[in-house]
């Protein structure tokens, strides 16, 4: 058997696999700061759970601020791009569902005028 036969049909009423997230280095700072000013019993967890963050990938944060990696100064044009992307598809995303409520008026309209 070849490996295309092997591969299971695609399905197209399944939705795309979830893509890697990419966190900036700002925000890493941000939660990193906030976990360490936190003097509440179990507010590191209620942090971690709010922002669905394990605590392994808070130590491997901590080890890359260790290492100078998280620093701010070649970060902001990357932050920049990131920032800009999400928007971008965020405003897609806007755009595809008014394109979807414009269609279903007019079919609407249509319809009430077919009946008149």
């Amino acid at each position: 058997m070849s490996n295309s036969e092997l591969r299971k049909p695609v399905n197209p009423e399944m939705k795309d696999t979830k893509k890697r997230r990419y966190r900036t280095k700002s925000y890493k700072l941000k939660i990193l700061e906030e976990i360490d000013s936190c003097t509440v019993s179990g507010g590191v967890g209620a942090i971690l759970r709010r922002e669905g963050l394990y605590s392994s990938t808070i130590s491997g944060w901590r080890k890359q601020k260790a290492a100078g990696k998280l620093n701010n100064s070649s970060g902001n044009s990357v932050d920049k791009i990131y920032n800009l992307e999400k928007e971008i598809r965020k405003l897609k995303q806007e755009l595809e569902q008014a394109r979807l409520i414009i269609d279903i008026q007019k079919k609407i309209s249509n319809l009430i005028e077919n009946k008149e």
